[in-house]
C-alpha cells in the first residue's frame, strides 16, 4: 500500500497534488509506519516491481476467478479452454478496445456456463462459480448492462484470422511503418500459402501468425 502511494505521488503533477499535500501524505506514512518503511531497500524494490508490472490479461482473470470457485480440475480446464477461445477472438477486435480484462473474463465464463451441459458442470459448481464472480467482482459486474453487451459481443465474434493476429502483434511492437508493412507483406505470403494446406487445419491462427513473423 505504501509503495503504491509513493509511486502515485511521483506520477501525479503538482497541479493535482501540491507540495503541501505531498508532505502531509509522506509524514502520515512515516508517523504510522517508519523511516525504514518509506526509505528502506524493501520499499525501493517493491516500488520498482509495482511500476514494472504488466496489467493482468483476461485469461489471467479467468484463472483467478476459477481458483476462487469449488470446481474439479476437468471443469476448470474446460472452462479455461472455452473462455480462452472467446478471449482470443476478442483480442484483435476493435470493439473490445478499452474493455476491462476482468469484464471480458467474467463475460466469457458466464457464456461458458450457459454453453456447458450439467453433466460437465453440475448446478453446485455453477452456483459456486457465479458466487465467486459476485463476491470478487460485483452484482453490477455480473448483471449490469455492460456485462450483457460484452457477453453478446463475445458470442457473435468471428474468429480472428492469422493476418489479424500479425497486425495485432505488430501494433504492440516499436516498429516504423516501413518495417511493419514489410513484415505484413512477407508474413501474409506465408499465411496465404498455409490457408489451403491441409497440414494447417486446426492450427491456431495466433500460432501461424507468430510463426510467420519469426520466419
Amino acid at each position: 500500500a505504501a509503495a503504491s502511494i509513493l509511486n502515485t505521488i511521483r506520477l501525479m503533477g503538482r497541479a493535482l497534488l501540491p507540495d503541501g499535500s505531498r508532505c502531509s501524505l509522506i509524514l502520515a506514512l512515516v508517523e504510522h509506519g517508519s523511516n525504514r518503511l518509506i526509505y528502506g531497500k524493501d520499499m525501493k524494490e517493491t516500488r520498482d516491481k509495482l511500476l514494472n508490472l504488466q496489467p493482468p490479461t483476461a485469461v489471467a482473470f479467468v484463472r483467478h476467478f476459477l481458483a476462487l470457485a469449488d470446481l474439479g480440475e476437468r471443469a476448470k480446464n474446460l472452462i479455461i479452454e472455452v473462455s480462452g477461445a472467446q478471449i482470443e477472438n476478442a483480442i484483435t477486435n476493435y470493439d473490445f478496445v478499452g474493455t476491462k480484462p476482468s469484464l471480458v473474463a467474467a463475460a466469457s465464463i458466464l457464456n461458458t456456463i450457459r454453453l456447458m451441459g450439467r453433466a460437465l458442470l453440475p448446478d453446485g459448481s455453477r452456483c459456486s462459480l457465479i458466487l465467486a464472480l459476485v463476491e470478487h467482482g460485483s452484482n453490477r459486474l455480473i448483471y449490469g448492462k455492460d456485462m450483457k453487451e460484452t457477453r453478446d459481443k463475445l458470442l457473435n465474434l468471428q474468429p480472428p484470422t492469422a493476418v489479424a493476429f500479425v497486425r495485432h502483434f505488430l501494433a504492440l511492437a516499436d516498429l516504423g511503418e516501413r518495417a511493419k508493412n514489410l513484415i505484413i507483406e512477407v508474413s501474409g505470403a506465408q499465411i496465404e500459402n498455409a490457408i489451403t494446406n491441409y497440414d494447417f487445419v486446426g492450427t491456431k491462427p495466433s500460432l501461424v501468425a507468430a510463426a510467420s513473423i519469426l520466419n
